[in-house]
């Protein structure tokens, strides 16, 4: 067996040595041409198998996504603008159900959240009425307005203790009442007599004058004008000036005398309001004239002569102001 299995192996290796150089060659090209088929399809495929994609393509791919995000911010605009007209279109149809319900839900959750922080409702509910006034130009919500001023009104009577923050509440509250333009005059007329009514009710005297002041702005802006009730909120917050001036005359308490006159000067100022005349004002200006000889304080008062200087200055451009002897 040994000597058989020689004999086939030096057969074997003599045929190799004798083979033509010419079959060498021929498989050597064919072994390199299948290398490089195979190195083809390599360069063609990314290492997952899949096809790798041209510079080209590439750039072109790019572009194109670039363009739909530029597309995506020009539309961005025309979306918000479509969404802002559709909540300040007048109440009619769909607008008027969704825009209710959506009143109602936040009129329950501010009713919810008063039971114990009604101090910061009272806020809510100035926000949610100057929601109101801006998407209810044709005055819908008229005595839903109404009721939310009352509401408002009612936390302030009964939930706020602190004499300042009185003050500083009456003050946000006279604030938002003159900007709303969404109830009926008689609705408007009531809300203002009331907010005028709890001015006058403040602690301190001084911080009652200075809000009736404030409270002639309700009776008479673009939108309501009456200047009887303008007058009214003179002559309370002059009373209330003369008892607490006549209880300590010093230059705080002077300082009303001066708040009365600039307030004056502000309504003479409107050519559409008629019921001040120079007369009115020249009486004014004697009434301080005669309360500063009773001031203790002997220095000079800045604001008495700024307002001075306002009246001069006002002379030169309305003939109304000549007839002023200061």
């Amino acid at each position: 067996h040994k000597c058989k299995t020689g004999a086939v192996e030096e057969v074997k290796h003599e045929e190799t040595e004798h083979k033509p150089e010419g079959e060498e060659e021929h498989e050597n090209h064919e072994d390199k041409e299948g290398e490089d088929h195979e190195g083809e399809d390599h360069e063609g495929k990314d290492h997952e198998g899949n096809e790798e994609k041209k510079p080209e393509e590439e750039v072109t791919e790019k572009k194109e996504e670039k363009k739909e995000d530029e597309d995506e911010d020009d539309d961005a605009p025309k979306k918000q603008e479509k969404i802002y007209n559709v909540i300040r279109k007048p109440f009619k149809g769909e607008i008027e159900v969704e825009f209710r319900a959506v009143f109602d839900i936040m009129k329950e959750i501010i009713e919810a959240l008063s039971v114990e922080q009604s101090e910061r409702c009272l806020k809510y509910y100035l926000e949610l009425i100057g929601v109101i006034n801006e998407c209810d130009p044709e005055k819908e919500l008229d005595e839903d307005t109404y009721d939310l001023f009352t509401k408002v009104l009612e936390i302030y009577q009964n939930d706020i203790s602190d004499a300042d923050q009185k003050v500083l509440t009456i003050s946000l509250i006279g604030g938002a009442l003159e900007k709303t333009t969404c109830m009926s005059e008689d609705n408007y007329d009531g809300i203002a007599g009331h907010t005028a009514s709890s001015s006058g009710k403040l602690l301190k005297k001084y911080d009652q004058c200075l809000a009736v002041l404030s409270s002639t702005h309700l009776f008479f802006n673009d939108h309501y004008k009456n200047e009887t009730r303008v007058m009214e909120c003179f002559k309370k917050a002059l009373k209330i000036t003369d008892a607490q001036f006549n209880s300590s005359s010093n230059a705080k308490n002077f300082h009303l005398y001066l708040a009365i006159l600039n307030k004056f000067l502000y309504f003479f100022d409107h050519d559409d309001f008629t019921s001040i005349k120079p007369d009115d004002v020249n009486k004014c200006l004697e009434m301080i004239k005669g309360k500063l000889e009773k001031v203790k304080d002997e220095k000079k008062h800045k604001y008495l002569n700024a307002t001075y200087q306002y009246i001069n200055i006002k002379k030169g451009e309305k003939e109304r102001y000549g007839e002023i002897n200061i």
